[in-house]
């Protein structure tokens, strides 16, 4: 991809996502719009099991459609299946992904799925949409951003020849949710109209602090679920169905395995231990 492109993508983005999460989410609109919403994608049962398969059921379990880098992740896989601790924490995932209709959702928004060039962004393949927990499409895009600089040690040619790839990944992840969270809490502030917290409780500066006390932890819980959720998106991608092109092309199946196994590790931490990834205060 050239470097303009991937540079229109990291400023492009981000407003897409804030926009469209927050614009139709209780925060902006009433709950009676939010509720018609739901209805135009009610139907929308079969793909959202897909959904619920792939990513938060059969990677624990030996499904018939699950693939790994084998024999050499044989033994990971298989503590992933016997990992009661694991399984507890992806069904929390699962349970907010099954009940908390918060905003519409692209439900499919890795790297992968959004077209860009240099005057505008798009989201491809939108039939999995549904409304869904934000921190879902958040994870996806962040959980494909770490699984990219994960990989890429396993494409290099000459030592330290991917440092600047490596550089630029890290620094686009963190300002993923940096950006989004800036932009987010600027519409929440100019266009918080929705049934939720409404604005007319109080007008005066006590309860504008306050409000904005509760942006700040309202902000916190939305990144703890998208760090969860990008661990969800990892461990699909390596024990599941529908593999990562960037592990995938590691021509060297003991290196792509080394590779994998480090962004197992890192994403069962993230499920496991989630409250320790903070993020920085929205301002």
């Amino acid at each position: 991809m050239p470097a303009p492109v991937i540079r229109a993508w990291s400023i492009t983005s981000r407003p897409f996502l804030a926009r469209t999460l927050f614009l139709s989410s209780d925060l902006a609109v009433s709950r009676r719009a939010e509720e018609a919403g739901h209805r135009r994608l009610a139907g929308n049962h079969a793909l959202c099991k897909i959904t619920e398969d792939l990513i938060f059921t059969e990677p624990y379990f030996q499904a018939e459609q699950n693939r790994w880098t084998s024999p050499w992740l044989d033994a990971t896989a298989a503590g992933f299946r016997e990992d009661l601790d694991l399984h507890v924490a992806i069904s929390r995932l699962k349970l907010k992904f099954m009940t908390r209709p918060e905003a519409l959702i692209h439900g499919d928004l890795h790297t992968g799925s959004i077209m860009v060039n240099q005057k505008r962004d798009a989201g491809d393949r939108p039939e999995f949409a549904f409304y869904g927990p934000m921190g879902f499409d958040l994870g996806a895009v962040i959980g494909n951003l770490i699984m990219s600089y994960l990989a890429s040690v396993g494409h290099e040619r000459t030592p330290g020849d991917r440092r600047a790839f490596e550089t630029w990944v890290l620094e686009t992840t963190e300002s993923v949710w940096n950006q989004f969270a800036v932009k987010f809490a600027a519409l929440w502030r100019e266009q918080g109209d929705g049934d939720a917290y409404p604005q007319r409780y109080s007008p005066v500066s006590p309860a504008r602090r306050r409000l904005e006390a509760e942006r700040q932890l309202y902000m916190e819980r939305l990144f703890q679920d998208a760090i969860g959720f990008a661990a969800a998106k990892i461990i699909r991608r390596i024990l599941g169905l529908a593999h990562n092109i960037d592990f995938e092309l590691i021509e060297d199946p003991r290196t792509r395995a080394v590779c994998e196994a480090r962004s197992l590790r890192l994403a069962r931490k993230m499920l496991l231990d989630t409250a320790s990834f903070r993020q920085h205060p929205v301002r």
